[in-house]
């Protein structure tokens, strides 16, 4: 299987884990990282957004009684940010 290379810096402290357990293990460094990196994209994959969870929670649309037009009406912007 053709493969593409990739270069990556690690902090000293993941570089000596890594070593370590290279060696504990038998495998190639490259072959750990490929394995942690294909596991961290499958679990992605899955992964709900921000706003799926803020929907699931009903944190969208909650607040009752503000105005209609809030994020579109400059009015409600006067002398936002300057306090």
């Amino acid at each position: 299987m053709p493969s593409e290379r990739l270069t990556i810096r690690l902090p000293k402290p993941l570089q000596e884990q890594l070593d370590a357990l290279a060696r504990q293990t038998g495998r190639t460094e490259s072959e750990l990282a490929r394995e942690a990196l294909a596991d961290y994209c499958e679990r992605q994959q899955g992964a709900p957004s921000c706003y799926d969870v803020a929907k699931e929670a009903g944190f969208l649309g909650c607040v009752e009684g503000g105005a209609d037009d809030l994020s579109v009406n400059p009015a409600h912007f006067k002398g936002f940010g300057r306090e």
